[in-house]
């Protein structure tokens, strides 16, 4: 261009305009990512709150439930049956919204595929063919076992569901050994013994399009009123979180497999435990005790066990009326049993840090819906404490406090 002429346009050529059309395309795609993870996090914060909340009333049910058997007021045990089978809906929940501790141990993946074989069987129906192959050697993995079954069964649900009209379902294991290459691609990966749990049926299988997403929470493609969407959420979930990762094959009209991978403990033989072992009766004391809990059914009940348990109690409802109780009777109390969330301006951390203000030597107990990892980010005190997740058996509230205290 010579000095003095003006441009009146830009010429470009067909690699300019490529790549321009690839940029934009990789600006929507991050922005379909970053509203993906968005979405998934508030669902997974609603999720928490509710299971939160509902503990709370599990946790009345099942502890009332256990005191009226005790004193032969039921005669049969149904109430407290189901409220266990809610407390199992809340613990999937915090799995999904990854604030469920899971209660790991070193468990034999071909045991626990065959536990729930029997159930599986019901659960699919006789027009399904189902088949188990497990592997002839132990296949030990650090896991809750109770979350593996619920891998199964909602693969099995969904699997029975892509079958309207019958076809066939096999679970097998095997020992596989994962190479390093793979964790490029699979964040979760460990490198070295692995173990693969496969899940296959034959199905309708799941268009390409939307293979992508079928672990979205609420995503389905069954009819309106034939699912939650829900269930491969939470496989995902139970998977991740216990050091999985799982890959999906699927093809219209010929059925889906999950292929599921987990480190292996390899030299390991998992221990059962043995059925039919004895319960011991819950431990009892007569020491005082301050229980602050801002939920009135879940504090009554919890004064009522520990009451029969020779215990003598001092209730609070918040933070602020526990400190007046302690500053009136800090000779007598010996433990502080709280809750993590209170109304009156204190949180459980904020009321656990002002009693080793205090009493440096104060055993206390916290207690919450939540898991204790995602209660430890707000740095609870673990110097002569203790964490109890409801909803809790009155046993297992009994058997902590007095572990704590024997502890010093």
């Amino acid at each position: 261009m010579r000095r003095g002429e003006t441009a009146v346009g830009v010429v470009t050529t067909p690699s300019d305009r490529t790549e321009h059309l690839r940029a934009a395309a990789e600006h929507e795609s991050l922005e379909a990512q970053l509203r993906q993870a968005q979405k998934m996090e508030a669902v997974g914060q609603l999720a928490g709150g509710v299971a939160h909340d509902f503990n709370n009333i599990l946790t009345a049910i099942i502890g009332n439930a256990s005191l009226m058997q005790a004193s032969r007021h039921l005669t049969e045990d149904q109430v407290h049956d189901a409220g266990k089978r809610a407390a199992a809906i809340t613990k999937h929940l915090l799995t999904f919204s990854r604030r469920q501790r899971f209660e790991c141990s070193e468990v034999d993946m071909n045991a626990v595929v065959l536990g729930v074989r029997s159930m599986l069987r019901r659960l699919l129906g006789e027009t399904i063919d189902f088949k188990v192959a497990v592997a002839g050697q132990p296949l030990v993995v650090w896991a809750d076992s109770g979350m593996l079954e619920q891998v199964l069964v909602n693969l099995g649900v969904n699997a029975r569901d892509a079958m309207a009209r019958g076809g066939q379902f096999t679970i097998s294991t095997s020992a596989v050994v994962i190479p390093a290459g793979v964790a490029l691609s699979h964040p979760q990966a460990t490198p070295g013994p692995g173990v693969r749990l496969m899940a296959a049926d034959s199905g309708c299988g799941t268009p390409a399009e939307n293979l992508s997403r079928i672990f979205e929470p609420f995503f389905s493609t069954r009819k309106v009123g034939k699912g939650t969407g829900l269930g491969l959420s939470i496989v995902h979930g139970i998977v991740e979180q216990q050091g999985g990762w799982i890959e999906v094959e699927s093809r219209v009209g010929l059925g889906t497999t999950f292929h599921m991978y987990f480190p292996r403990i390899p030299g390991s033989r998992a221990q059962a435990s043995a059925p039919g072992t004895a319960v011991a009766a819950p431990p009892r004391g007569s020491e005082s005790i301050l229980l602050t809990e801002n939920d009135e059914g879940v504090r009554k009940l919890a004064k009522r066990a520990l009451e029969r348990a020779d215990y003598h109690v001092f209730e609070a409802e918040d933070g602020p009326t526990a400190l007046e109780v302690w500053e009136h009777q800090r000779s007598e109390i010996r433990r502080v049993l709280m809750d993590m969330v209170m109304p009156g301006g204190l949180s459980g951390p904020v009321l656990a840090n002002e009693f080793r203000r205090l009493s440096a030597d104060l055993p206390l107990v916290f207690c919450s819906g939540y898991s204790e990892e995602i209660l430890e980010q707000e740095a609870l005190p673990n110097h002569r404490s203790a964490f109890l997740a409801r909803p809790y058996e009155l046993s297992r509230l009994l058997t902590v406090v007095r572990e704590l205290l024997d502890a010093w």
